[in-house]
C-alpha cells in the first residue's frame, strides 16, 4: 500500500497526537521497556509520528525500525531523523519476512482498518511467534459526529464506511470492524489485550486538517454512490460538507471514533482503537 502524502500526514498529526489515549501509550512503553530486547518496529511507519510520539517518553534507549513500502515517505522520515531510525522499505504483505529479530514492541498507526481479517490474522499468527507487544493506535471505528448537524451527515458517513471496505493493498479491507477482529486474534493468539476510544476531534483550529478531511470524504463518497449507480444523491451529499474551510464548517467542530489496542504477550501485550481505536496486546508467557 502506498499513495498517501506526507503533507496530508503532517497536517494530520496533531489530531493524531491529542487522539492518542494516554492510559494505552504508557502501557505500550512499559510493555517497550520490560524486557531484553531493545528494539521497536513501526509498521506502516509513514514519516515516522509513532516514533515521535513515543521516543519522547522513553526511559531507557531503545533502537527504532520503521517499515514502510512507500521510498518517498520513507525519504521524508530519515530527512527529518537521520541516525536516530533505522529505515527498512518492504512489503507488509510479506508478514513473514518483518523483521522482528529483538523486538519488544511492535507498533502500527492508522493501519489496521486498512486491512482484511486474512492479513489480520496472518499478521497475529506471526506476532504470536515472538514474545513482542503490539500497540495498534487509531483504527477507525465507523462513527463520525458534527457539532452543527446536516441532514445528509447519515449518508456522508455511511458512504464513507462502505468506501472503506475495499482493497487497500492488503485485502478487501474490515474498516470500522478492523478493531474488534485485530483484538478477537489478538486474544486467540495468548495476548493480554485492552482496547479504549481514541477519539479525533477537530475545530474551527484545525481548518487545514477538517478542510482536507471533507474534501476527501466527499469525493470518496461520489465514488461510492457512482459505483452504486445512485448517481443522483452525488451532488447533495458532495455539498453537504463542502464548505468545512470556507464558512459554517469552519465553525464547527467534528468528532471521528478511533480505537486503539494495545496487546502483551502472555508476559505482556498491548493494542489502540481510533474515534478511533486504540488496542495494546502483550503475550502472556
Amino acid at each position: 500500500m502506498s499513495g498517501f502524502d506526507k503533507d496530508w500526514l503532517a497536517l494530520r498529526e496533531p489530531a493524531d497526537v491529542r487522539a492518542r489515549n494516554q492510559a494505552l501509550l504508557k502501557a505500550a512503553i512499559e510493555a517497550a521497556e520490560s524486557t531484553s530486547a531493545t528494539a521497536i518496529l513501526d509498521i506502516g511507519c509513514g514519516t515516522g509520528s509513532t516514533f515521535r510520539a513515543l521516543s519522547p517518553r522513553l526511559r531507557k534507549p531503545a533502537h527504532f525500525r520503521l517499515f514502510d513500502y512507500d521510498p518517498r515517505l520513507l525519504d521524508e522520515a530519515q530527512r527529518q531523523h537521520g541516525n536516530a531510525v533505522e529505515i527498512i522499505q518492504g512489503d507488509l504483505n510479506q508478514i513473514g519476512a518483518l523483521p522482528l529479530a529483538d523486538i519488544s514492541l511492535v507498533t502500527a498507526s492508522a493501519l489496521f482498518d486498512l486491512c482484511s481479517e486474512e492479513f489480520i490474522r496472518r499478521f497475529v499468527a506471526r506476532l504470536s511467534q515472538t514474545a513482542a507487544s503490539l500497540y495498534a493506535a487509531l483504527n477507525y471505528d465507523g462513527r463520525m459526529r458534527w457539532s452543527k448537524p446536516h441532514p445528509l451527515d447519515e449518508a456522508v458517513v455511511a458512504n464513507f464506511n462502505a468506501h472503506q471496505l475495499g482493497d487497500k493493498g492488503f485485502g478487501f479491507s474490515l474498516g470500522p470492524r478492523a478493531w474488534e477482529t485485530l483484538t478477537a486474534c489478538l486474544k486467540e493468539g495468548g495476548y493480554a489485550t485492552t482496547t479504549a476510544e481514541s477519539p479525533w476531534v477537530m475545530t474551527a483550529d484545525d481548518r487545514g486538517c477538517s478542510c482536507h478531511s471533507s474534501m476527501a470524504w466527499c469525493a470518496q463518497c461520489t465514488n461510492t454512490l457512482s459505483s452504486t449507480r445512485t448517481r443522483s444523491a452525488t451532488g447533495p451529499i458532495s455539498g453537504a460538507r463542502w464548505s468545512i474551510g470556507t464558512g459554517a464548517y469552519a465553525r464547527s467542530a467534528i468528532r471521528i471514533s478511533w480505537r486503539s489496542a494495545a496487546g502483551e504477550a502472555a508476559s505482556c501485550r498491548i493494542s489502540e482503537r481510533k474515534l478511533q481505536s486504540n488496542t495494546i496486546s502483550v503475550p502472556i508467557l
